[in-house]
């Protein structure tokens, strides 16, 4: 026995171990995949980093600069025709993974993945000659951690958790690798970083950092990259005086820079000021210092959405990061990066293919100050930006407004839930640059839905909106101005959404009526819609009576809409909803199979869900497979109101059984039909009508105790087939073969609903009823046998 226990043991823990390592790789390569990394920290103000680098291999060592991150985001682009857009510093080379938890004190379990990928190159170039190595170290109080303290204070424990996480990554000119352990309350974020010495190049397919240049200051390095533009204008400002006595990293642009500007400033009197000249200062040597930050900057040493402080007051750099197809982009206030980390004596050039604008201005205040985006700078307050954020805008013109539909321009002015929505459509949680979309990208919005970006034929679009104006920079994000309002698909009104699910039926009968304009100014509520099937259900007199009287129509409209935006898995079981018309509820059911619950519905009054969550503009919608009709008052009233049942209706009357009907809770009657006593001999019927107490026995055998819709009884095969309890005690088969059956009579009408119950017409008495107590003799001998051992239930579920 002890045995195989310990064999058991070690097969689950063989188990375990290849599950957990399965997850770890298929963790590691969605990783890998997907370049997903999140970095949070807080912002502070730049500081100097005065460790030096140590030599891997040999060459001088230097001081840098290094900002805190803020945040680290991600945004999609898939192959053709979708691209793979991904917001990381990776890349296809090396990538090494790994992490470990533990709990304790007392009761401690480690799990370790601390293993090598190699999904590139098998060359570690950082290994080879001439890489020089730095680290850098940061303490961090840890979220989650608590003190508790002794009654008598002399000691105190602190929550035990030991958190690792190790994160590489190549980005071509350096290899960094991460570090987060997290202990006692207190996270130590390590990084190191390995890099080409001072001097040195990489050359490709080649370990190490094979290729040594001679390293002159920053202007002859300008000089040397052919940057003659911006040396010029270096010279003319004064400000290559300062360049020369301090380090420096300069974002310096290239030739053709200068020249678009020269000519963007000398026509823009005669033709238009372009939204590059409103964001650039208005004069050359601001616009010089600009390019300007104090230190050495490199790319290994800035992580994307950082900001970097320039020489010029209040205005900050933003670097973002992206890879596209395994190529990497960076941008710089929005402006790619075409050379980076180019070393000189006294620091760093990286050229820009554009003048980089000036950013002094949030998003807010770009909206506000520009004529052309007036309306949408009437609701911006709603959007709630952080001056702290990292936000990308497409901000509609004013006749993108103009154009909308007059009741929905009025919800998004006006400030309504459903207009905030859609103007939150508009609006990423990091900064997406137009210079990342080549062909087609997807990326997600606040509010997590997807938004396509693409470029074709020169043109620049977001959904089916043209980008008229991009890469406006705010100190908080970008801004791209578009010409028309992006909707989502639900954000059209209820009449919208009975369109798009295709209840036409519905849609014409309400716009004959002109009852179109109450569903529109509906505002949190939510509509059970009828489909086609189900209109085309009601009887022709119904149908042609709602056409007619409008006061019909809107009341039964109003018994369809509850107020709240109601949720399908929010319906509960036996939940009553009151309707817009205030008078009667509507009842919600819900049914399981059995077993295993294989199928399940939820009822409103009877009628089906069978299209759940849609949404539409402040409202949500459930389309239904019946018209929902209001009961016309309590069981009896509804056998009293309905000529198949006027015999049934005599008999109970004629015994006074009116109480059987009253019950404290809702029940379901399989009602016999006219139909039914005529297929009664005369005898039979003469037997049931002069015995009260078998009658009432029998009236009890067809009734259980439970609102039971048609739609809630499964098509299920033998043993698993539905039994119910009736009120008289005893079991009888509830079916379905095609056909809602009651103790094997189909029911002939289904779901005439009431307000204490439900009822189902029947053609038949359930035999086994009119045997157990003598109206009719049992069909077969062993009934005969057996029918007074009230025992007929069995054989009736064995038929």
């Amino acid at each position: 026995m002890g045995l195989l226990m310990g064999g058991k043991a070690v097969l689950c823990l063989v188990v375990v171990l290849v599950v957990g390592i399965t997850a770890v790789v298929e963790k590691t390569r969605e990783d890998h995949d997907q370049r997903r990394y999140v970095f949070s920290r807080n912002r502070t103000d730049t500081r100097h980093n005065t460790d030096k680098k140590h030599p891997v291999g040999h060459g001088p060592a230097k001081h840098r600069v290094v900002s805190n991150v803020s945040h680290f985001h991600e945004a999609t682009q898939f192959q053709n025709p979708m691209r793979k857009l991904n917001r990381s510093s990776s890349s296809h080379r090396p990538h090494r993974y790994g992490g470990s938890i533990q709990i304790g004190p007392g009761f401690n379990i480690q799990i370790s993945n601390d293993m090598d990928f190699d999904f590139g190159e098998d060359e570690r170039w950082w290994k080879g000659p001439n890489v020089c190595f730095r680290n850098e170290t940061r303490d961090e109080p840890m979220k989650g951690s608590t003190e508790i303290r002794s009654s008598d204070d002399l000691w105190k424990v602190m929550h035990h958790r030991l958190m690792v996480s190790h994160v590489c990554d190549d980005t071509g000119t350096a290899y960094k690798c991460t570090t987060t352990r997290g202990v006692n309350g207190k996270v130590t974020t390590s990084v190191k970083i390995y890099e080409c010495c001072h001097g040195y190049e990489r050359r490709e397919d080649e370990p190490g950092c094979a290729k040594a240049y001679e390293t002159t200051d920053l202007l002859s390095t300008l000089e040397r990259l052919n940057a003659t533009e911006m040396l010029e204008a270096l010279r003319m400002s004064g400000v290559a005086r300062i360049v020369n006595r301090e380090n420096y990293t300069l974002f310096a642009p290239i030739n053709d820079a200068f020249e678009k500007y020269r000519k963007e400033e000398t026509n823009a009197n005669v033709v238009k000021i372009t939204p590059e000249l409103v964001n650039l200062a208005k004069n050359m040597d601001d616009i010089i210092v600009g390019q300007l930050v104090k230190g050495f900057v490199e790319t290994a040493d800035v992580e994307d959405e950082q900001l970097v402080h320039t020489e010029l007051q209040s205005a900050d750099i933003r670097i973002n990061k992206y890879n596209i197809n395994r190529k990497k982009l960076m941008t710089a206030n929005c402006v790619p990066m075409v050379t980076k980390d180019v070393q000189a004596t006294n620091g760093i050039v990286h050229l820009v293919q554009d003048l980089l604008p000036t950013v002094t201005q949030s998003v807010d205040h770009l909206v506000s100050r520009n004529p052309q985006l007036m309306q949408l700078n009437r609701v911006m307050k709603s959007l709630q930006l952080n001056d702290e954020g990292q936000y990308t805008l497409f901000a509609p013109t004013n006749s993108a407004f103009e154009d909308l539909k007059p009741g929905l321009k009025d919800k998004i002015l006006k400030g309504h839930r459903c207009g905030i929505e859609i103007l939150r459509q508009h609006l990423l949680p990091n900064v997406i640059c137009s210079a990342v979309t080549e062909n087609r990208a997807l990326t997600k919005n606040v509010l997590d839905r997807y938004v396509t970006l693409s470029r074709s034929a020169g043109k620049l679009m977001v959904n089916d909106a043209e980008i008229v104006q991009s890469d406006i920079m705010g100190t908080n994000g970008v801004v791209h101005i578009i010409d028309k309002v992006l909707i989502p698909e639900d954000a059209g009104d209820i009449l919208d959404a009975a369109d798009r699910t295709g209840t036409k039926r519905f849609l014409e009968l309400v716009e004959s009526a002109g009852l179109s304009h109450k569903l529109q100014n509906l505002n949190n509520f939510t509509m059970f819609l009828p489909n086609d099937k189900a209109i085309k259900a009601l009887p022709s007199d119904t149908l042609k009576s709602l056409s007619n009287n409008v006061d019909q129509l809107e009341q039964l409209i109003d018994y369809h809409v509850v107020p709240g935006r109601i949720k399908y898995r929010g319906l509960a079981n036996d939940m009553q909803l009151p309707t817009l018309g205030g008078k009667k509820n509507i009842l919600v059911k819900s049914y399981y199979s059995f077993p295993f619950s294989r199928y399940s519905v939820k009822t409103v009054q009877c009628s089906p869900i069978v299209q759940a969550d849609v949404n539409s503009c402040g409202d949500m919608v459930h389309i239904v497979s019946k018209v929902l009709l209001p009961p016309v008052g309590d069981v009896l009233d509804v056998l009293a109101s309905n000529p198949e049942f006027t015999k049934l209706m005599s008999l109970i009357q004629a015994h006074h059984l009116e109480d059987l009907f009253k019950p404290d809770s809702a029940f379901t009657l399989f009602a016999p039909t006219n139909k039914a006593f005529d297929s009664l001999s005369a005898e039979a019927f003469d037997k049931l009508g002069k015995d009260h107490d078998k009658l009432e026995s029998i009236l009890k055998s067809h009734m259980i105790s439970d609102y039971l819709c048609c739609a809630g009884v499964f098509e299920n095969a033998f043993p698993f087939s539905s039994r119910e309890v009736n009120l008289d005690g005893w079991i009888v088969a509830v079916e379905n073969s095609g056909r809602v059956s009651y103790g094997h009579v189909p029911v002939a009408s289904c779901d005439n609903t009431a307000t204490n119950g439900v009822v189902h017409g029947i053609d038949k008495f359930v035999p086994a009823a009119l045997s157990r107590y003598g109206i009719v003799q049992p069909a077969t001998p062993w009934r005969r046998f057996f029918g007074r051992l009230s025992f007929d239930d069995i054989f009736d579920y064995l038929d």
